[in-house]
């Protein structure tokens, strides 16, 4: 796991509603690669709520 300068762990944030379903398993696939603590699917401002189904394509 990456952590910030400072020891915290690090929080990935795709903003779904503005992804291809490629576009988000491709981003969460980045982010395990890099190390990323967390992945959220959004900072809730974009209007398309998250969905099973998206969850299922970042797991």
């Amino acid at each position: 796991m990456i952590a910030a300068g400072d020891g915290r762990p690090v929080k990935s944030i795709l903003e779904i509603a503005y992804l291809t379903d490629d576009e988000i398993k491709r981003g969460a696939e980045i982010a395990v690669q890099a190390g990323v603590a967390y992945v959220k699917t959004g900072t809730g401002w974009a209007g398309k709520p998250t969905t099973v189904e998206t969850i299922r394509l970042i797991k």
